[in-house]
């Protein structure tokens, strides 16, 4: 089986087939090679019961597909590619760089099982144990949980949002919907 057939057929993958699917992802991974960081059924599940149906709705589909082709890097890498210091590219030009501290492969900070690989025809994948979300700007994710619905809100009725954007990396402490409700 190719990439998708291969997610398709492991209950690990399933999550991953679906959401490859919802972007039109999995036809794109069956015209090329390629290696996949694979984030596993696990690592989908917490992503976040409130942020994971935003993510996945009709809305944002174009984030999700981002979020996804940075989990794709256009080549097969075999497990002693994993090197510390070694920096790859997914579909989008953005790095993906990897440290390793003994036995632990991590890619962006995330800890990537480089001993259970997935073969496939056209490429492999590699366990992932989360979600690579750095290709993600700090306002998007504000926008994609609502538990920070209120602050979000309150950032566009001040005007804040424009010069937020402009800050580049920020550390954001945000009132959650409950304690706006509560008047924190």
């Amino acid at each position: 089986d190719d990439l998708t057939g291969r997610f398709q057929a492991r209950d690990r993958y399933v999550p991953l087939a679906q959401a490859l699917q919802l972007t039109g992802l999995d036809r794109e991974l069956s015209a090329g090679t390629f290696t996949v960081l694979a984030p596993t059924r696990i690592a989908l599940r917490y992503v976040g019961t409130d942020f994971s149906p935003v993510l996945f709705s009709d809305a944002e589909r174009a984030t999700l597909r981002r979020v996804l082709r940075h989990h794709v890097i256009p080549a097969r890498l075999d497990a002693d590619a994993f090197t510390d210091g070694a920096v790859f590219e997914d579909l989008d030009g953005n790095a993906l760089t990897v440290r390793t501290i003994g036995p632990v492969v991590t890619v962006n900070g995330v800890t990537l099982d480089v001993s259970d690989p997935t073969e496939a025809t056209n490429g492999v994948a590699y366990p992932l144990a989360d979600v690579l979300f750095d290709t993600i700007e700090t306002r998007e994710r504000v926008r994609l949980s609502p538990l920070l619905a209120a602050f979000e809100d309150g950032l566009a009725r001040t005007g804040v949002a424009q010069p937020f954007e402009a800050l580049g990396a920020v550390t954001v402490l945000a009132v959650t919907l409950a304690a706006a409700r509560l008047g924190l």
